[in-house]
């Protein structure tokens, strides 16, 4: 009865396939909406994959690797992101394609990254092959999340429109992704997720073909033309790094062994993903609906210096957490703090590079945060058997605090006695 209800107010409200067919042209016609849309798809599907592929440390340890063997993974990873990254991100300036160099990136990863579980029982030397090729998957992946997001801020940015709402998407679909996960995993086995992943890479990579639009125009540069050299002497994007290292430390030594945290208050580690996709599922209305709003009322670089508030603050709360609600409810903080920082520093780093040097901009800073992740992981492998777990975290929050303190007062050195902007300019 309800359905012929349904059917009737359809009909009375003379909504027609015809009219529906129509009015989806209408939208289609207009060039800003097909980009939201395909650049929307790029999200979700890369988003999705990544939430998938997000559970190298929780296989590591349920496969019997130590936890500092479980740091040194990670840390060859970020150690092999150093090099890969700027060199992909040199390598779209040079070419002047950001979309081609992801496009190889994604290749790279549907090739390795089901050679992982298939590594983890093979030796040579009497050395797992794990060890190699985790670090060669991560030559992709690692640079890959950067191109992906450089490719869209700088369209987006370039079209007038916003990219926190494009943004929101993906991380709306890495939480329901990682929800899902979680539900299965215990079913399927974190094994699966390793196939799993790749399945979701093949529609993003058919996509990233078909949209022909790139952000970057112009013909190709010799290094010389580049002049990398100029980045180092901008005040207000060397103050940005060395904020996005001392962050970089924090997250990823409390990242990596999150999967310890949850199982020292006797969770399953594998709730890992309900945690992940809790905080992606924060990320969501700070991108979507309040990073417009955000970005129109404060300057990008106060976005940040709030963002490294919420994660010091999340961190050292961790520490003290008894139970597995207590750590999701806790991780707030932490999509807080991803949502402002996603909204802001992509674009606060476009702003402040030369036209010819945005893409390399955007991979130094990843690679640098490469060096940082490696130094949180290795410091929290080496602490985590001499310390209380809860320990670390505070360690850990303390080194973002105090990161963010170091870029507040740099920030106000460079505008009140350089007179320099380091608010970062809205594009």
């Amino acid at each position: 009865m309800r359905i012929r209800d349904g059917i009737s107010t359809l009909r009375s409200m003379k909504i027609s396939p015809s009219l529906i067919k129509g009015r989806t042209k209408i939208f289609l016609e207009n060039e800003q909406n097909r980009v939201f849309l395909s650049y929307a798809g790029l999200q979700v599907l890369f988003h999705a994959a990544l939430s998938i592929g997000n559970y190298l440390t929780v296989f590591l340890q349920q496969s019997g690797f130590t936890p500092s063997q479980v740091g040194m993974i990670n840390a060859l990873n970020a150690a092999i992101s150093i090099f890969a990254t700027p060199f992909w991100g040199a390598a779209s300036d040079r070419i002047r394609s950001i979309r081609k160099i992801v496009i190889i990136c994604v290749i790279g990863m549907l090739v390795t990254f089901p050679l992982i579980p298939m590594s983890a029982g093979a030796t040579i030397f009497g050395i797992s092959l794990v060890y190699l090729i985790v670090p060669a998957a991560h030559f992709f992946k690692n640079p890959a999340i950067s191109l992906v997001d450089n490719w869209i801020v700088r369209t987006v940015n370039e079209r007038r429109m916003n990219y926190g709402s494009i943004r929101g998407l993906g991380s709306l679909f890495f939480a329901l992704t990682g929800f899902l996960m979680g539900m299965i995993l215990p079913k399927i086995g974190v094994r699966a997720t390793f196939f799993l992943s790749p399945v979701l890479l093949i529609p993003f990579l058919i996509l990233s073909i078909r949209t022909k639009s790139d952000a970057i125009k112009g013909k190709k540069l010799s290094m010389r033309e580049m002049g990398v050299d100029r980045l180092f002497k901008n005040y207000s994007y060397v103050s940005h790094l060395i904020f996005s290292v001392c962050v970089s430390i924090s997250l990823n030594g409390a990242g990596v062994f999150m999967p310890y945290l949850i199982t020292s208050i006797g969770a399953d580690s594998a709730q890992f993903g309900f945690i992940t996709g809790y905080v992606a599922l924060i990320e969501v209305p700070m991108l979507m609906f309040l990073s417009g709003y955000l970005r129109r009322k404060f300057p990008l670089r106060s976005m940040l210096l709030m963002s490294g508030v919420f994660f010091g603050i999340e961190l050292i709360l961790d520490s003290f957490a008894g139970a597995l609600w207590q750590l999701v409810l806790i991780s707030t903080l932490r999509g807080l703090g991803n949502g402002l920082f996603i909204a802001a520093q992509g674009n606060y780093i476009y702003s402040m590079a030369p036209d010819e040097l945005k893409a390399t901009a955007q991979m130094l800073n990843s690679a640098l945060c490469s060096v940082a992740a490696i130094v949180g992981i290795l410091m929290g492998g080496a602490l985590i058997g001499a310390v209380d777990i809860g320990v670390l975290y505070v360690i850990l929050g303390i080194v973002a605090a105090a990161g963010t303190l170091l870029y507040l007062v740099s920030c106000h050195l460079g505008k009140k006695g350089l007179k320099i902007d380091t608010d970062g300019k809205l594009t």
